[in-house]
């Protein structure tokens, strides 16, 4: 496995939200007593269970982010969060948020990461337990912090967070949180693409520029990821998750390979997520063959770069200057893809409706203090294209 070192670790620890947290909320300031973990409950108080340097999964969507982090939620010591989107929701926002060594402020982006969280299906902690285990009035704090109290909650020792589209966000993620280490999962385009198709109703054109986003925030930090290939996790599963253990500093256990046994009832009842309901296994290995020809040449156009980069081979042999992979979709365009994403599905378009709200509420309130003054000095515009591009476009084009 192509597993690339990062300097990586902090103070925080994870689990994978994939759990029944949505009916029963956890008692986020006691290690619950679920199933394997009662031994570990024993012989650890909360107090005695320092944060450890979190774990964070990420890369395209349909590219096995979801199937690693059920594999590390397993393992005994780790508990993985499913999804928090915090970064797309907050990274751009914080200069709104004031001075958070203000008592105001700090409570003003505790309740909003609380908001964000629930809107994921999740309940959160209260502000209270947020607040009494910051280690730093930061976002960084915040968000690790979560982390953390949500591993205790479950009886663990370390916290991580899966949440695919943060490879937008790889460079604030090491600075801010430097010793932490960070996965990112690639896979074949062409598999990726028809996934993306099948899941979530995707175009040929929107997966392949998905998934060159995702090559593309690969390739500029490279250096801070362990990069982990679906196709080797695939064909050689225990060897594969023993040397991706080694990577985040934890030993392999068996039982992480049985990690179909734990997958809760919400995710068992999704089409999208059958394959985490068995054994890993290869069989979505090549699939793209499926396609007609017309398609699969106009992923290997489009992911021509990765493709080549990442050693993928061509089933048809690449036009020489036919690569689109540095080119953006327009504004417009983006917002059709995302637009087919939501769909008829209201869950997408209430944490898309709550990303916007919390956006042009804290911003209006920015802009009504002092900080519409600071603005017009900075030449900051009144009004811009984030707004309706974190409803529609977000970061990924889907």
């Amino acid at each position: 496995m192509r597993l690339k070192k990062q300097n990586s670790d902090w103070a925080a620890l994870n689990r994978d939200s994939s759990s029944e947290m949505e009916q029963v909320r956890p008692n986020w300031q006691k290690i619950s007593n679920i199933g394997e973990t009662a031994d570990i409950v024993q012989s650890a108080s909360p107090s005695a269970m320092s944060p450890e340097p979190p774990i964070f999964i990420v890369g395209c969507m349909r590219s096995g982010t979801s199937l690693v982090s059920h594999v590390l939620d397993s393992h005994s010591r780790v508990a993985i969060f499913y999804e928090s989107y915090l970064y797309n929701y907050f990274r751009s926002e914080l200069r709104y948020y004031g001075d958070l060594n203000e008592r105001s402020n700090l409570h003003r982006l505790i309740e909003s990461v609380r908001q964000a969280i629930t809107a994921q299906k999740a309940v959160p902690p209260t502000a209270d337990e947020i607040e009494a285990a910051l280690p730093s009035r930061t976002f960084p704090g915040i968000f690790g912090t979560v982390l953390h109290l949500y591993a205790r909650a479950h009886g663990k020792y370390r916290a991580g967070d899966k949440t695919p589209d943060h490879h937008f966000h790889l460079h604030q993620i090491a600075r801010d949180f430097p010793r932490s280490p960070i996965v990112f999962l690639m896979r074949d385009p062409r598999d990726t693409v028809l996934s993306l198709c099948n899941a979530f109703g995707a175009t040929i054109e929107a997966g392949a520029h998905a998934w060159n986003e995702a090559f593309s925030s690969y390739s500029k930090g490279n250096s801070l990821v362990h990069l982990l290939r679906y196709e080797e996790l695939a064909c050689a599963p225990q060897s594969t998750i023993e040397t991706l253990c080694q990577g985040i500093g934890e030993t392999y256990e068996p039982e992480m390979l049985r990690f179909f046994e734990r997958v809760p009832t919400r995710l068992r009842a999704e089409k999208q997520h059958e394959k985490l309901t068995r054994p890993i296994d290869a069989s979505s290995v090549g699939t793209f063959r499926q396609l007609p020809s017309r398609e699969i040449e106009t992923i290997e156009r489009i992911c021509a770069e990765g493709m080549e980069a990442l050693n993928y081979s061509f089933a048809k042999a690449p036009k020489s200057g036919a690569s689109f992979s540095s080119v953006r979709p327009p504004f417009l365009q983006r917002t059709v893809y995302r637009l087919r994403y939501y769909g008829f599905h209201p869950f997408r378009w209430k944490a898309g409706l709550v990303r916007w709200k919390m956006m042009c509420w804290i911003r209006l309130r920015y802009w009504f203090s002092l900080g519409l003054l600071l603005s017009i000095c900075r030449g900051e515009p009144f009004i811009d294209g984030s707004y309706l591009d974190c409803f529609l476009a977000a970061d990924g084009w889907l």
